[in-house]
């Protein structure tokens, strides 16, 4: 057996390696029949599934420490009066050599007019794309789109609209109105500026709001 220290990263690559193997490579006679092969391999499979949580656990804690001592600092410099600096406009980006340190070279220009480089790590870079991530939008809950479609037939044909309508409508399209959703549909477009409102409650109708029923 060797005498150099096994390394964490090593014994995972020899773990992976055994596991990979068809034929089991530890001695039966060793480790008392195959069945002891398997629990042991087990075991080390789960050992092995542990490291990568606690690791990934590790790198997360990093990036939070990380954060807060952004943070701090940002903080300690308003105590002291220190403004932030604000960038108004980027130059030009310098991307280093392959035999330097990997840190990108950011000439941008002051608020006050000032020239200035940020320097940005690969950490630093990563966080800064987080920032300007945009999230994808959310895509439209089943109810505003039934808004959306009632809204452009009601452009599109004019004219009254009453509960009795709406139903009739989408029966002819192939779906299976409720009288209380049409209701509560024809409301809410008048609620948001879309219809205007007439009749008594129990013979109430909506129409097309124009700009000089003061559409929204």
């Amino acid at each position: 057996m060797s005498e150099t220290e096994m390394t964490p990263e090593a014994a995972l690559v020899r773990l992976r390696q055994y596991q990979e193997r068809t034929a089991p490579t530890w001695s039966t006679a060793s480790y008392g029949g195959s069945s002891a092969e398997v629990t042991l391999a087990e075991i080390g499979r789960v050992l092995a599934a542990e490291v990568e949580t606690l690791r990934a656990r590790v790198e997360e804690l990093v990036r939070q420490r990380d954060d807060l001592l952004v943070e701090d600092a940002l903080a300690e410099r308003a105590r002291e009066g220190e403004e932030p600096l604000v960038v108004s406009r980027f130059d030009t980006a310098i991307e280093p050599a392959p035999e330097e340190e990997p840190v990108l070279t950011i000439g941008a220009i002051a608020e006050e007019g000032r020239p200035v480089a940020l320097l940005l790590d690969v950490e630093s870079r990563a966080k800064v794309a987080a920032w300007l991530s945009i999230p994808a939008p959310r895509p439209a809950s089943s109810k505003e789109r039934r808004l959306e479609q009632l809204l452009d037939t009601i452009r599109q044909h004019g004219g009254t609209w009453t509960t009795q309508r709406v139903i009739e409508f989408r029966r002819r399209h192939g779906h299976a109105p409720n009288r209380a959703t049409a209701r509560q549909d024809l409301a809410e477009l008048h609620r948001r500026g879309h219809l205007t409102q007439h009749g008594p409650a129990n013979g109430r109708f909506y129409l097309l709001a124009t700009r000089k029923d003061g559409r929204r």
